[in-house]
């Protein structure tokens, strides 16, 4: 019973994730396998499942460290300017978009001061 609910709730994760997000999510795909894995291991003759469950540990301990691993690569890289990517403002209103990309180039340039190009 339990690993029908596991498959059920990683298949609600990654159907409510799809659907809210994107389904091409970097690592997304893994609550699918999991989802699968889960049901085929509830296939399984009672005395084998515990055996089956080794892979799943396995990969949760690789994903961590992977996750763990990427933690900082989104950290900005010293540069020598700062490019914002625009679009056109209709009615001389800049999008919401623009504003927070904006908001966004100033904050790096407060750190440190270089050429800002719209």
């Amino acid at each position: 019973m339990i690993l029908i609910l596991a498959a059920c709730l990683c298949l609600g994760y990654y159907l409510a994730c799809g659907i809210r997000f994107s389904f091409r999510t970097s690592l997304l795909w893994g609550w699918l396998a999991a989802a699968a894995y889960f049901s085929l291991l509830f296939c399984l003759p009672a005395r084998a499942r515990h055996w089956g469950l080794t892979p799943f540990v396995l990969y949760l301990v690789f994903l961590a460290l992977f996750l763990r691993k990427s933690a900082g690569a989104d950290a900005p890289l010293p540069a020598d300017a700062i490019l914002v990517p625009g679009s056109r403002a209709d009615g001389g209103m800049p999008p919401r978009f623009l504003e927070s990309r904006a908001e966004a180039a100033r904050a790096l340039w407060e750190k440190k001061p270089v050429p800002v190009t719209l």
